[in-house]
């Protein structure tokens, strides 16, 4: 799967800016097995496309997540897509990760959870 600049595969930007969410269904879908790409594919900051969506698309993350992505990843920072969430505001998100498995105490660098970051 080609990659921009910043390592970012079509999916992190479906996550992001994608105006229609049957595209992030799509792009996973059929992504993996003709495009060879990962749901947990990361671009250089260590986002996932998860992370992206929790920060910007519920929808999008709702996706995601159906379709197993993993809700405990960590980027660069060590921040989960909850870290991201949380420190953004997004309480629709927040409320999907927790209620799919997140791990709440999840530490990032910092040594803090996402408790500590509300």
């Amino acid at each position: 799967m080609a990659r921009d600049v910043k390592g970012s595969i079509p999916l992190h930007y479906a996550a992001v800016v994608g105006r229609d969410d049957p595209i992030v269904t799509l792009l996973v879908y059929h992504g993996p097995a003709k495009n060879g790409f990962d749901i947990e594919a990361e671009n250089l900051n260590g986002y996932t496309a998860l992370q992206l969506a929790a920060l910007n698309r519920h929808i999008a993350a709702q996706v995601l997540v159906s379709f197993g992505a993993d809700v405990n990843a960590m980027d660069s920072y060590g921040q989960t897509p909850l870290h991201v969430a949380v420190l953004n505001g997004k309480e629709e998100a927040v409320k999907l990760l927790i209620g799919s498995g997140a791990n709440v105490e999840a530490m990032n660098r910092d040594s803090q959870n996402a408790l500590q970051l509300a």
